[in-house]
């Protein structure tokens, strides 16, 4: 991402109702897969570190890495000596180091060209039975000034995501679209960029917190849409899709 991406990041990451649903998600279903456990967690492209914060406050041992300095420099600030410089692209994890690998909107980016083979890297860093995490940007239609901010390369669908799946060696424990409420406001908007005459420097939409009522209620309807996703309540359509994956069994 752009270097004021990381510093809008920062600046609202604890309180904004995307983060703060994502991370609540992120931690249900950690529960659900390792009840009661202290987890091995390693980020992959951690950004500032506001998951790292959330699932360090429960008592889960986190590592990150990001290939910005500006991202790390922002971790390091939050007090987490474990997260380090590195390119998701290249970087080789320890084998069976991890219960819980969480790589939230980065395989999407523009510097990531091979998504497959970064997912197989990463597989080899997951304990016996641990798992992946993966958020992603849903729906090519979608697409807007935000993703040219924020360096989205491509939105996905689940069938394609169910693909990169498999050619990397991983079979879905859960897949499911997520802010069925998002898609419907992002589909408008883009309708409006499309229709405006005069072009306004792009910019993130989430670097501003909505008002606090608006955000609370935001914040409360995440936390009953998260519910329905461990519960694995069919969600049709939205402008993100969460993975969660473990590697094949292997026959013979």
């Amino acid at each position: 991402m752009k270097k004021n991406a990381y510093l809008e990041m920062y600046n609202v990451e604890s309180r904004h109702w995307w983060y703060v649903g994502l991370h609540d998600l992120i931690l249900r279903l950690a529960e659900t897969q390792f009840p009661g456990q202290p987890l091995d967690i390693l980020d992959a492209g951690c950004g500032t570190g506001g998951l790292l914060s959330a699932l360090a406050r429960i008592g889960h041992r986190v590592e990150g890495f990001d290939f910005s300095d500006d991202a790390v420099d922002f971790c390091h600030q939050r007090g987490f000596v474990s997260v380090f410089k590195a390119n998701i692209n290249e970087w080789l994890p320890e084998s069976g180091a991890y219960d819980l690998i969480a790589i939230m909107d980065v395989l999407c980016h523009k510097w990531v060209p091979n998504e497959v083979k970064v997912l197989q890297t990463m597989a080899e860093g997951l304990k016996e039975n641990g798992i992946i995490m993966l958020n992603y940007p849903a729906f090519p239609m979608l697409g807007r000034h935000h993703d040219e901010v924020v360096m989205i390369r491509e939105r996905y669908t689940r069938k394609t995501l169910k693909n990169i799946l498999d050619a990397a060696g991983l079979s879905p424990v859960l897949l499911s679209y997520r802010l069925p409420h998002a898609f419907l406001v992002l589909v408008l908007l883009r309708l409006y960029e499309k229709l405006r005459k005069e072009h306004q420097p792009a910019k993130s939409d989430i670097a501003d917190i909505p008002p606090a009522l608006v955000n609370n209620l935001l914040i409360q309807l995440m936390n009953f849409e998260n519910r329905l996703i461990v519960h694995k309540f069919p969600i049709p359509f939205g402008s993100s899709v969460f993975v969660v994956a473990r590697k094949k069994m292997r026959v013979g």
